[in-house]
C-alpha cells in the first residue's frame, strides 16, 4: 500500500485530471439560472458526464440527525428510486465522510439492498454535500458496471459536488425569502383584518 500511495503522478495522469476539472466546470453554466435542481438533474448528469462517467445520478438530502435520507431527485426514471428511508450508516460516519467508492453494490452488506442497487447499480462513487461544516447530503454517481470506480474520480466528484452545493445553498435561500415573503403577507393580511374588525 505504502508505494501505490508514495507512486508519482505521471505527466499524462496529471494532464488527464486537469482536463476532467475542466470538464466538470462546464457544469456551472447550467446551474447559473436553477432555482430548483430537482427540474434540471437530467441535463446536469448529461453535462457532467463528460468529467465522470455514470449511468445514474442521485441527489440525496439528509434530516438533522443523519438517520434518514431522501432521494430528491435522480437522472432516469427510476421509479424505485426516490422517497424517504433509514441510513444505513450511524451518524458519526456520515459526519466524517469524505467519499465513498463501492465497487460491487451486490457483495456489500449495508448496499446490496438499497434502492440504488435494486435500480440495477452495481458500482458507485458517493460524496457528501456540505454547507459549512456540516453534512446536508450527498451526490452519487452510479454505474451498471462493477469495479468503475476509483480514487483517480473522487476530486472530480468532489468538484461536481461543491458545483451542486453551491446551487442547493442558492435555492435554500430562495425558499426562505419567499417563506418570509408569504409571512409578511399574513402578517399584513391580520393587521388590516384586526382594523376592519375595530
Amino acid at each position: 500500500a505504502l508505494d501505490l500511495l508514495d507512486r508519482p503522478t505521471s505527466a499524462a495522469d496529471r494532464s488527464m485530471r486537469l482536463e476532467r476539472l475542466e470538464l466538470a466546470s462546464g457544469l456551472l453554466p447550467a446551474l447559473m439560472q436553477v432555482l430548483d435542481i430537482r427540474d434540471v438533474l437530467d441535463s446536469l448528469s448529461e453535462i457532467s458526464k463528460q468529467a465522470l462517467a455514470h449511468d445514474i445520478l442521485t441527489l440525496s438530502l439528509l434530516d438533522d440527525d443523519l438517520t434518514h435520507v431522501t432521494i430528491e431527485a435522480r437522472s432516469g426514471s427510476a421509479p424505485q428510486l426516490g422517497g424517504t428511508f433509514p441510513q444505513p450508516y450511524p451518524p458519526a460516519i456520515v459526519r466524517a465522510w469524505k467519499f465513498d467508492i463501492v465497487d460491487d453494490h451486490l457483495r456489500h452488506p449495508l448496499e446490496r439492498d438499497r434502492p440504488a442497487t435494486q435500480a440495477g447499480s452495481r458500482s458507485s462513487i458517493r460524496v457528501p454535500l456540505r454547507l459549512g461544516d456540516r453534512v446536508i447530503g450527498g451526490l452519487g454517481f452510479m454505474s451498471l458496471e462493477c469495479a468503475t470506480y476509483s480514487s483517480a474520480d473522487v476530486e472530480i466528484a468532489l468538484r461536481l459536488a461543491d458545483f451542486i452545493t453551491v446551487t442547493l445553498s442558492h435555492q435554500r435561500l430562495a425558499e426562505r425569502a419567499r417563506h418570509t415573503d408569504e409571512l409578511r403577507a399574513r402578517a399584513a393580511n391580520l393587521e388590516l383584518l384586526d382594523d376592519l374588525l375595530n
